[in-house]
């Protein structure tokens, strides 16, 4: 959006922005965002009000906000008289909805099963109950699409990070088809005398319209006339949220100077709020059992990746944002086969599945990063993995595809090639395997009064450590990030596969070990050699990524992800038994101890600089560089009383012991205590 910028009021001195004048401090008058908006990190707030004594109506500034005050739009010159049709509740008909997917325990299923006896059974109409977001959302429908037409520098992006992207769900048929449209459509709106507002008062009325009724899909639909039922005259929210979300996450790994912005002329943080924003507004636009199908589920999920990057994946939000996309997942019968009866083209399949097994790796990560119970069970899913084949084949025809399934292995592997669907087949084997792992760590009470059947607990893990092990020997050689050549992944054949791609199936392999070996050194007391080995290997693993970082794109918040989910423990647990070393307080000795060190430190220094301030990440990092560098001092410079710091129950009354107070044997924080400090402070 392009500000005005601040008016001349009355009285000859510059107009204040909304901020500084409601606050009564000095502004400024910079363009677009004021210096003390700046420096107070309040950026997205910052606008110059045209009329700030006056109430707000469709032309005269409207904000788009939820929650957390609202970013407003510049005004237009005139009104036109053509009012836009009035809106009418999606919800006001009495023909039969359907209320999504139904599984066979559902109420109705023994009607469904005797539909033949009993014809009547279906004559039962829905009972529609209104769910209006307020009486006339139509205004801010056509605010969240004036972000389409101002900002055309959210095409490049998106394009640039459909280059670059790293594991990503959505189809770029999808993503091109509704970039396209967007423009195309928007081309024929004409600002000037003051007709923009109406038009897209209009616009937002025809998508409220076309997302009160469900999407159809048949057999013999191509994939231009399914990309044609949400874009163009079939415009809906799911699809205008995508885009949204989609710019965000392409904003987020933007540099602040990066050229495309300094020509748009607009604050990389203003834009991304305004991005949030829309994104956060198309999902509330869609609470309607119509809209409920794999668009807003890949809206969901692309949602929730830009409020992680946005407020740190610790976040309340960002966590009931996935039982969200669970119970969305389930409505839309996602979390099921396609069988032989169902009216679903292939092409189309195989993208449902893409978009399940994308958000079932990131609910088994996040449920990891948060020590919590998954939130997508894997035992009432039967989704089978997408094919290993190209997108562009798959939307070329059953002929293409029919040929490139016959080059397949026996699992779905294509031997020769490496695609995007590779990478998130591989990651979804590694997910499943993570769930049982998941099940014997989280099950594992510390203090518990119960006694614990070492043996059974060994067989156990060691089952799961085998299953594991077996699903990894299975993957492709050209896929392992341990059977590359130094670990270099760019060859001839793939130049476009990055390290961290190879890396991040990798570490989600190797911390499933970490995890049962740990789960096991703790129940057990046996497995020590193994364990730190595994710890070793992580952190060498992390390091490697962290030195070898690619420039072109800025990955930092991936990075801090990368650091806290998986270098933090290993390093913990590493750095905690040199120090027992130390103190002479355990009978395994760490080889190596020279190297080791050198590791922490690299790895710990990587830490003070992965991540920004404005990043949702920082404070946790920060926190994870503060506790190591006390261990670090500590093994390096021990203090001359080590008998007031040999345990670490916290009762010690030296800085050490508070530092490393609520740590468990191998370095892990207990359940009871948290990892981070009360007082730790947030963004």
């Amino acid at each position: 959006m392009q500000q005005s910028g601040p008016r001349t009021r009355r009285n000859g001195t510059l107009q204040s922005c909304e901020p500084c004048r409601k606050s009564k401090l000095k502004c400024d008058h910079v363009i677009p965002v004021c210096g003390r908006c700046m420096a107070k990190d309040i950026a997205h707030k910052c606008f110059y009000h045209p009329s700030p004594m006056t109430k707000k109506g469709i032309g005269s500034g409207i904000g788009i906000g939820i929650g957390s005050g609202s970013v407003p739009f510049a005004a237009d010159s005139q009104q036109s008289s053509t009012p836009p049709p009035p809106y009418v509740s999606p919800a006001e008909t009495t023909s039969w909805v359907p209320s999504g997917y139904l599984g066979t325990s559902n109420f109705f299923s023994i009607l469904q099963d005797c539909g033949t006896e009993v014809p009547t059974a279906f004559e039962t109409h829905n009972i529609a109950i209104p769910r209006n977001l307020q009486p006339d959302p139509v205004p801010v429908g056509a605010e969240v699409l004036r972000i389409l037409y101002q900002f055309p520098v959210c095409d490049v992006l998106i394009a640039r990070y459909q280059a670059n992207v790293l594991v990503f769900a959505m189809p770029d048929t999808i993503v091109n088809a509704i970039i396209g449209s967007v423009r195309q459509t928007l081309e024929h709106f004409d600002e000037l005398g003051g007709l923009l507002t109406p038009q897209l008062a209009r616009f937002a009325h025809m998508i409220f319209q076309n997302s009160s009724r469900p999407m159809t899909v048949n057999r013999s639909m191509t994939v231009e006339q399914y990309c044609a039922s949400f874009t163009g005259p079939n415009f809906r929210w799911e699809a205008l949220g995508n885009y949204f979300a989609v710019a965000g996450m392409a904003l987020v790994g933007t540099p602040d100077n990066d050229p495309v912005l300094l020509a748009a002329n607009i604050h990389k943080e203003t834009l991304l709020s305004l991005l949030i924003e829309a994104s956060d507004i198309c999902i509330k636009f869609c609470e309607h059992p119509s809209s409920v199908n794999e668009l807003l589920v890949y809206l969901l999920n692309n949602d929730s990746k830009l409020k992680t990057h946005r407020y740190g994946d610790i976040d309340y939000l960002c966590w009931r944002q996935m039982g969200v996309i669970w119970a969305t997942i389930t409505t839309a019968g996602l979390h099921q086969e396609s069988g032989p009866e169902e009216d679903c083209p292939f092409f189309l399949s195989q993208w449902r599945k893409m978009c399940f097994v994308a958000n079932y790796n990131c609910d088994k990560n996040l449920a990891t990063f948060m020590g919590r119970p998954p939130l997508i069970p894997r035992r009432y899913c039967n989704v089978v993995a997408p094919l290993d084949i190209s997108e562009e084949v798959l939307v070329a025809g059953s002929e293409a595809v029919a040929q490139a399934a016959a080059q397949l292995d026996p699992l779905g592997w294509n031997p020769n090639s490496i695609h995007r669907i590779s990478f998130l087949r591989l990651r979804y084997f590694v997910a499943l395997l993570r769930e049982e792992v998941l099940e014997i760590v989280l099950g594992c009470k510390q203090g518990g009064t119960m006694p614990i059947d070492a043996v059974g607990f060994e067989n156990k893990v060691n089952h799961v450590l085998e299953k594991a092990k077996a699903s990894w020997d299975a993957t492709p050689s050209h896929l392992r990030f341990d059977h590359q050549d130094g670990g270099i992944a760019e060859t001839a054949a793939h130049p476009w596969v990055s390290r961290y791609q190879l890396i991040m199936p990798y570490l989600e392999h190797l911390y499933s070990f970490f995890l049962l070996r740990r789960a096991l050194l703790q129940q057990t007391g046996s497995g020590h050699a193994e364990f730190f080995d595994t710890a070793r290997e992580v952190l060498s693993t992390v390091n490697y990524l962290s030195g070898n970082k690619e420039l072109m794109v800025d990955r930092s918040r991936h990075y801090a992800w990368l650091m806290l989910s998986y270098g933090v423990a290993s390093a913990s647990v590493l750095a905690l038994q040199l120090l027992h070393q130390n103190q002479g307080s355990t009978a395994y000795v760490l080889p190596g101890r020279t190297d080791l060190i050198r590791k922490l430190t690299v790895f710990t220094s990587s830490l003070s600089w992965v991540t920004r301030p404005d990043h949702g990440d920082y404070a946790l990092c920060i926190e994870a560089e503060k506790r190591l560098t006390a261990m670090l001092d500590e093994i390096l410079d021990p203090t001359p009383r080590p008998a007031e710091i040999a345990g670490l129950d916290g009762a010690s009354s030296t800085n050490f012991g508070e530092v490393f107070a609520g740590y468990d044997f191998v370095g892990m924080p207990l359940p009871e205590d948290g990892f981070f400090a009360e007082n730790t402070p947030w963004p």
